[in-house]
Order: C-alpha cells, then structure tokens, then sequence
C-alpha cells in the first residue's frame, strides 16, 4: 500500500476514533422527575467554604479537558476507616443526625443531594454502578468568577428540593449520571461516567472522579486529608471539546469548575460534623 495512502487511512481512522466517544446529549443529563426526591430534609449545618482548602483548588486544561483538584482542610477525630464505610455505604444506609434517621447521602449534603440509587446489592464495591441526582449550591449566591459563594446555613430553612416542589429545578444545573466504581480500596475510590458513541457503542469513561485519603497520627486529635481528583476527557483532542462543553452544561468552564469545587468542598467538608458518631453507632466496638 502506497505510503500517503496509508497514512491517510491512519488520519481517517484516528478522527472516527475521536468523534465516536462523547457525553450524553445535555437534554439526556436533565432532570425531568422528581419522584425520586425526599419527602423532607434534614436541618442545614454550617458548610466549609473553599478558604478551608489547604491550598486553592486548581482546574488546569489538559488538552482540550480539564483536572480539577481538591486538597480538602483536615478532618479531625476521622480515620480512613470510616471513609471507606461511609463510601461503602453512602447510596443505601441511614444514619442518625442530631436524633433523627436519614439516609447518608442526604448527611452528606442536606441541601444538594436529591438522590442516590444503587443499581444492585446494598453496599457500594468495586464495579457497582449507582445513580446520582445532586444540584449543585441549591440557592446559592455567586460573584465574579464563582468562587465566592453564599449559600443557606443553619438555622435558615433546608433550601432543597423536594418530591412537592415545583418543577423549577429543571432549569437549574444540576448532576444526573450513573457511575461505575472503577475502583475502590482502603485509601482510594474512583468513580467513573461513561460516554458512548449516539448508537450506543462504543464508550468510554470519559469523567473520572478519584477520592484519595489518609491517615494523620502525627498530630492531637488524629485526623485525615483528603484529595478529590476530576478528570475530564480521555486525551483525544476533539472528542474532548465534546466532552468538556457537556460537562459544563452551559456554564462556562471556570464557573463550572468553581460550583462542583465548591460543592465537593461543603459535600467532603460535613464529614467533620456527623461521620465519626453515625460511624462508631454502627460499628459497635470500633477504634
């Protein structure tokens, strides 16, 4: 085969390779339901802000992507154990906050969280497959390039939406996407969102979301750090624009950084304030 021949096959093949994997539609990722909201909510608490960070979040292009990286304050009286359970657990236990039972994933955003759904079996491992719906700062006030935010705090009314609101939520940004554990061990857990060509084949992983933590027993009272890692697109140049632009889901790119930052930094950062207690009541007998 002639050399320019082949090398234009190559080139061929390479562009189909890189327009085959790509998000959802943005109408796929919507929320039109919300049967599956709760019936009430918990009490708000007080949320950690982004300054709690041990450094300023960053959200660097890769390519035609994005990473996105947390490293989250200390959480004191926490060990990893207790991560890995409450990880374990997040989509299907309850718990009890301040005398009354809910489930976790409304402990771990009162406010944000309308839904978690475990496709199979009742505790989350490695290839399990669950079901988010979140709103990313419910009825938050932003400034400038969103990385000020100010949100509804203890004592105000729990903002969250609910089986009875009304439907205005569907014009909101909001997480709807079901995710696979890729991987999950004593100190790490990987989540994955598939995308997939619009025929339905073939896909990819194309949003990786890592949470990384370990132990600190170097200081009173021990404690623990937490990473939280999104990776989004796969390395291929003009799939990634797909990707990234549905990702952001009409917001642009530093704004959408800056709401799931600022997100994940109030979501990881009430882990201070119920963990360690719903842990050891669950876990009799527990260090």
């Amino acid at each position: 085969m002639p050399a320019l021949l082949l090398l234009a096959l190559l080139a061929a093949s390479a562009t189909a390779a890189e327009a085959s994997y790509v998000l959802p539609n943005i109408t796929e990722q919507k929320v039109f339901d919300g049967t599956a909201f709760p019936d009430s909510r918990p009490a708000l608490g007080v949320y950690r802000s982004l300054s709690t960070l041990l450094a300023p979040y960053t959200c660097e292009p890769k390519g035609n992507g994005f990473l996105l990286t947390l490293k989250h304050g200390r959480f004191d009286n926490i060990t990893s154990a207790m991560v890995q359970w409450m990880f374990a657990n997040m989509a299907s236990a309850k718990v009890d906050i301040n005398g009354t039972r809910i489930p976790m994933f409304l402990a771990l955003h009162p406010a944000d969280h309308a839904s978690a759904v475990l496709e199979s079996g009742s505790v989350l491992k490695g290839g399990s497959r669950v079901t988010f719906i979140e709103f990313p700062l419910t009825k938050c006030d932003g400034s400038g390039d969103g990385r000020t935010w100010t949100c509804p705090e203890a004592p105000q009314a729990n903002p969250g939406f609910l089986k009875s609101s009304p439907a205005d939520w569907q014009l909101l940004d909001s997480t709807n996407v079901t995710s696979k554990v890729l991987s999950f061990g004593k100190k790490k857990i990987r989540f994955g969102n598939q995308g997939c060509k619009p025929a339905g084949s073939p896909c990819a992983y194309v949003v990786k979301t890592t949470h990384t933590w370990k132990d600190d027993k170097k200081s009173t009272p021990p404690g623990l750090f937490l990473t939280s890692v999104v990776k989004v697109g796969i390395g291929m140049k003009e799939n990634d624009k797909n990707i990234t632009r549905k990702w952001a889901n009409g917001l642009d790119y530093g704004v959408k950084c800056a709401r799931v930052a600022a997100h994940m930094t109030q979501e990881y950062g009430s882990l201070q304030s119920w963990l360690a207690a719903a842990y050891k009541a669950a876990n009799p007998g527990a260090v």
